[in-house]
């Protein structure tokens, strides 16, 4: 694994979830199609670059949901 290779997956899993998506992790490897070591890796690239938030489940406080960072401060 290398720089690259979680760049090119962090732009699958953006171009997914800026679509207005809001999935837990198994949707997203199902969508994507990544291995879960590259997915989880690209989820921590674009977290670093705040370009994704992660929401959990306040009910079961199981799930944990990945979602496009949305800045209302424009």
């Amino acid at each position: 694994m290398n720089a690259t290779e979680i760049g090119n997956a962090a732009g699958i899993v953006w171009r997914i979830l800026d679509e207005g998506n809001k999935l837990p992790f198994h949707s997203l490897r199902d969508k994507t199609n990544l291995s879960d070591s590259i997915l989880y890796s690209a989820i921590g690239w674009l977290f670093r670059e705040g370009k994704i938030e992660v929401e959990h489940n306040s009910l079961t406080h199981e799930d944990v949901y990945f979602l496009p960072y949305c800045n209302m401060y424009y």
